[in-house]
């Protein structure tokens, strides 16, 4: 730069003085905002994008053409180095003073305290790998935000979450010092974690899609390329920052006899390939997922498919960092059928510290609006629903946003808040569901609804039931899921033959009357059909009678009324019949066997479907 300039500096701007012009140039976001003034006046204001040089014809207010040159190159010069320019004065600012012989500079000795504080740091970072990760979130905040204090686990083989650990540890060296007071401990322990975050400051670079497996790095990048499990292990070290593990190793050998009967290896194509792998491996497991969601109704090979969409959920939760094909799974059916034991072996699978618990409900941003936290750092989210009525209708936006890959605040307990994407697979067993505020096909487009219609009687607990036999199997249910979800990275999407409608799984579970009338509708009761009608009072005779049948709570029959107006379009009118007005509900008609369960019917004998042929409704 011009040795004719003059420069002030601070840590968001930096002021050159050429001649008689003032450049001033404030770091905003992704860029700057530039102004140049003279005497009294501004000749220009502009913004500029990082990276973007100025062309001095911009200046036509400045008359000589070589001052509009050197404000040019001023500029340039200052938006392509203005971190270290800021760093070089601040550094010469320092030595300057550092240099003043007026200034005494002879340390002062170091108090009892202080002296505490040195030796808790040194004694905890001794032989300990420490990282205070941050990152920089740029945008219109440019805002820094730490994340937390990690230490990396040399036996595991990766980083985990340590601050409260640390502090521990230094509670009960400090406590165990006679002079120390105990009101002094939590000052000190704070002032050691504060020293500790900035010797260890260290922006976030790590392993993407990557997770320690028993005692390797497993990388999901790598082994997509190939379809090869030798290929995406690699060893752990330090350097490579990874954020998961989980306890059970891949056993590559298992897997080689599976496939022996190949001339050279090749990966599962398709799910049943996969399938057909996990009957050979693990012939127990693969019996109890089939016992789990086999209908007598469907094909075999219906089931089979939904075992490997079983599969493929936990290699989904075994997927870190992204969120692909954006699906929730919701697990149905009544107790006693298997959905808490499969939750509980991903829980297993996965590891308890790597799986959060966060129950539908309180994903509703009016009702906890720090439940995203929760998440922030696991695999997956796995629980079921309780069976508790809920008050009010549910807000699904923090759900999509959840499932969505948007970022989401994440705010935590004396950190930053900061914004971040959910990984954690949301998994959810529930026999009832909240009412929904919105119903758009974006929401139901979320869901996978998977159904396990069967009964089991209880003969031991889940966690006995999973230690005898599921866990044995553990490495090979491992190896299968991975496979079972490398076919769905690769086709672009999970397997979903036989699974149910989300739709209306979520009304039957959400609201009592679609269920009561949905069974009517199921059992041949009822029929919708626009040319039928019926007597309001002989309709409503016969939902409370197969309401209580199915154990749920009846309502009025102005409520009904509504209902069947809003979710099939049957309207209200009045016909007559022997001379007298009907109120009746046309679009909707009673089939013979509904209108053997009506005590004294007012609906016409003909208008009965079954009875005779429906006749075009005069109203």
């Amino acid at each position: 730069m011009s040795t004719t300039t003059q420069l002030k500096i601070g840590s968001k701007f930096i002021t050159v003085m050429y001649k008689n012009y003032v450049v001033i140039v404030q770091k905003r976001g992704n860029g700057y905002t530039v102004w140049v003034r003279s005497p009294g006046i501004t000749l220009e204001r502009m913004e500029i994008g990082r990276g973007a040089q100025v062309n001095p014809t911009i200046f036509q207010r400045i008359q000589d053409p070589g001052d509009r040159i050197a404000i040019s190159d001023i500029i340039n010069y200052i938006t392509m180095n203005f971190d270290t320019i800021v760093e070089e004065e601040m550094l010469k600012a320092l030595e300057s003073i550092a240099k003043d012989p007026r200034i005494n500079f002879v340390p002062k000795p170091p108090t009892d305290k202080e002296r505490l504080i040195s030796l808790l740091v040194d004694y905890v970072m001794r032989e300990r790998t420490i990282r205070t990760f941050y990152i920089h979130e740029g945008g219109l905040t440019d805002r820094t935000s730490v994340l937390g204090v990690y230490c990396y686990d040399q036996t595991r083989g990766y980083y985990r979450e340590c601050e409260e650990e640390l502090k521990s540890e230094m509670i009960k060296i400090a406590q165990g010092i006679e002079w120390v007071k105990d009101r002094t401990v939590a000052r000190v322990v704070e002032e050691a974690v504060t020293r500790i975050k900035g010797l260890t400051l260290t922006k976030l670079e790590y392993m993407r899609h990557a997770l320690v497996i028993g005692d390797k790095i497993f990388h999901w990048d790598t082994f997509m390329k190939t379809g090869i499990l030798e290929d995406g292990l690699t060893s752990p070290s330090p350097d490579k920052v990874v954020f998961h593990w989980t306890p059970w190793r891949i056993d590559i050998e298992k897997w080689k006899k599976v496939r022996k009967g190949l001339e050279q290896y090749i990966p599962p194509k398709n799910i049943s390939e996969v399938v057909e792998a996990f009957v050979t491996m693990a012939p127990k497991p693969y019996e109890i997922f089939y016992s789990w969601v086999r209908s007598p109704t469907e094909p075999q090979e219906v089931s089979r498919a939904k075992i490997g969409l079983l599969l493929q959920i936990i290699g989904y939760c075994l997927y870190p960092h992204d969120y692909p094909f954006h699906k929730a799974i919701l697990l149905v059916g009544e107790g006693g059928n298997g959905k808490s034991t499969y939750l509980g072996l991903i829980e297993k699978i996965l590891g308890e510290w790597n799986v959060a618990h966060v129950p539908l409900s309180q994903l509703d941003p009016n009702v906890n609006r720090f439940a995203a936290s929760a998440l922030y750092g696991k695999l997956a989210n796995v629980a079921a629903e309780p069976p508790t009525e809920y008050r009010g209708r549910f807000d699904p936006s923090l759900f999509k946003a959840l499932t969505g890959e948007d970022a989401v605040p994440i705010e935590r307990k004396y950190e930053d808040m900061f914004f971040a994407k959910n990984y954690a697979k949301l998994i959810f067993s529930a026999n009832v569901l909240p009412e929904l505020g919105e119903d758009t096909k974006a929401f139901w487009d979320r869901w996978i609804v998977i159904e396990f219609p069967n009964t089991f009687p209880r003969t031991m607990s889940r966690d006995e039931f999973l230690e005898k036999y599921l866990l044995p199997y553990a490495q090979e249910i491992l190896i299968c899921s991975i496979y079972a979800f490398y076919v769905a990275l690769r086709s672009g999407g999970f397997t979903t033959v036989g699974a149910g409608d989300p739709k209306e799984e979520w009304l039957k579970r959400s609201n009592p009357i679609y269920a009561v009338v949905r069974a009517m509708i199921d059992d041949g009761l009822i029929v919708l059909d626009k040319n039928a009608k019926v007597s309001k009072n002989d309709l409503y005779q016969l939902y409370v009678k197969v309401c209580q049948d199915e154990g749920e709570r009846c309502v009025d029959k102005r409520i009904l009324t509504g209902f069947l107006e809003r979710f099939y379009g049957i309207r209200s009118a009045k016909v007559k019949v022997l001379g007298k007005n009907l109120s009746v509900y046309v679009g909707i008609g009673i089939t013979l066997d509904g209108y053997t369960m009506v005590d004294k019917p007012e609906t016409p004998r003909e208008w009965v479907i079954g009875a005779k042929q429906v006749q075009p409704v005069q109203v």
